[in-house]
């Protein structure tokens, strides 16, 4: 999809040293300014890039590759030089933000001067008599209602840092966090998360009640978070004052820690020894008595075996399945086989060690 609206172009892009590359690289570069959103995002895919740059793919991947490293020389020093930052879906513009808030003085006072022009003829086609509105006025007015806009319509962007709260805080842990949650809801959700005043002061809230916890614990429990199975796109607001719940690890989605081994009670590894002293007590018995698997043995038409058993060798008789009983077919009765006499007996003579406790 692409957007609709316009990107500004600075005539100092001539003196950066993205002028310097190739041309392939300078008409992926426009055109990925071209196809930004307010934040810098752009939803596209390498082969879809390279048909709308007039580029070949191999071109478009190499251009892709260079606007991605680290540039010594770029006039910003944010994010070492890189120009981009490959998101799921498509790209991200790192300093997008910069450059759209830049806007010359000349621009907004003509932007102002429509604005008031507008409201003019709007006061002039209006049968109700209404208050001269001053030039003064007018450009407060347009000022206000162009910043009540703007708050309205702003979204943060993850690869964006320099979004900003409705208040300043002090707390150095207090931007990273910030920082990482818009990251990692893109990057989950796909969509921007929804960042304002209430949710700095529930950080701020965070952050004050748990003075002892450092960066690093922080920034896993939100990736804990976000690596749970049962969360939702929800405000961080609503679920900040809980992060300490997500200190063991992600989450399924009944809300226990996922991929948690279990070890076995000791009752279970005792019956688990003695399973394994039985089984292996049978087959030295029956190994001794010549009974191999290999041995061709022919069953019964009248019974119906339920299957073959690994843990047990063949029937000597071919009368089960090795577990010394079968199913009857005609009567669907469990018949003890004969086998199991010469089983029992055998196995009471090799008197395996049971261990009886835990």
């Amino acid at each position: 999809m692409i957007h609709s609206g316009y990107t500004k172009l600075f005539s100092s892009i001539v003196a950066s040293t993205i002028w310097r590359e190739d041309d392939k690289t300078r008409l992926v570069w426009i055109t990925l300014l071209a196809l930004s959103d307010r934040d810098g995002y752009v939803a596209a895919s390498l082969p879809g890039l390279a048909d709308l740059a007039h580029v070949s793919i191999e071109d478009c991947e190499m251009g892709i590759g260079k606007l991605q490293q680290p540039d010594k020389y770029s006039r910003s020093p944010e994010h070492d030089g890189r120009r981009i930052e490959a998101v799921e879906g498509g790209w991200v513009i790192l300093n997008r933000a910069k450059y759209r808030d830049l806007v010359p003085a000349e621009h907004r006072r003509e932007v102002d001067r429509r604005r008031q022009q507008r409201h003019r003829q709007k006061q002039k086609g209006s049968d109700v008599t209404l208050s001269r509105v001053t030039d003064r006025d007018s450009h407060e007015m347009s000022r206000k209602e162009e910043t009540e806009k703007e708050e309205k319509n702003k979204t943060p962007s993850a690869a964006v840092a320099s979004v900003a709260d409705d208040t300043d805080h002090v707390d150095p842990r207090h931007a990273l966090v910030r920082q990482l949650i818009l990251e990692l809801h893109l990057q989950k959700f796909r969509v921007k998360c929804q960042w304002d005043g209430s949710e700095g002061k529930a950080l701020d809230r965070l952050l004050s009640a748990n003075p002892s916890w450092p960066e690093e614990e922080i920034a896993r429990m939100v990736r804990n978070r976000f690596a749970s199975d049962s969360v939702a796109s929800d405000r961080p607001r609503k679920w900040l004052s809980n992060i300490g719940s997500y200190a063991a690890g992600p989450q399924d989605r009944f809300n226990k820690l996922k991929e948690c081994e279990v070890p076995e009670s000791k009752t279970q590894q005792r019956v688990q020894r003695n399973r394994e002293t039985l089984i292996a007590a049978l087959r030295e018995v029956r190994a001794e008595a010549g009974m191999k698997k290999s041995t061709t043995l022919v069953r019964p038409s009248d019974a119906h075996f339920i299957g073959l058993s690994p843990e047990f060798p063949p029937c000597p008789f071919g009368e089960c399945d090795g577990s010394s009983w079968y199913i009857e077919r005609g009567t669907r009765a469990r018949i003890e086989c004969r086998c199991a006499q010469t089983t029992k007996a055998s196995a009471t003579e090799a008197k395996p060690v049971i261990d009886a406790a835990s």
